[in-house]
């Protein structure tokens, strides 16, 4: 996924300035990223050991009910007619940026707990 110079995903207003098909790219491979993240997040979890793990587990069922959330609105937003879609680009790149500060809250809490 797209990053600027200091790290940050980028943000909504650039989203909202790419192509439908650039757009649509862009949220799938941020949900493949976010999956790649989570499956990170466990294992540094176990490394970290068993506080760092419950801490894990308290946080996985937010972060997967977001991650279906999103999942189904980018299927969503891809069945909409082309004059609909520009009107709700801004809601899936809203929930894609929360989708990503929830996974980050979740690496804080985990590596908090180590």
């Amino acid at each position: 996924m797209r990053k600027d110079s200091r790290g940050n995903y980028a943000s909504t207003a650039k989203y909202n300035a790419m192509e439908r098909d650039e757009f649509e790219a862009a949220m799938r491979s941020g949900l493949r990223d976010f999956d790649e993240r989570l499956g990170s997040l466990k294992r540094e979890a176990e490394a970290l050991g068993p506080d760092a793990l419950e801490e894990y587990h308290d946080s996985l069922d937010g972060l997967m009910e977001s991650r279906r959330e999103f999942a189904a609105e980018i299927e969503r937003h891809d069945s909409m007619l082309a004059a609909d879609w520009p009107g709700n680009r801004e809601h899936v790149a809203e929930m894609y940026v929360e989708l990503r500060e929830d996974l980050d809250d979740s690496y804080e809490d985990v590596v908090d707990e180590s």
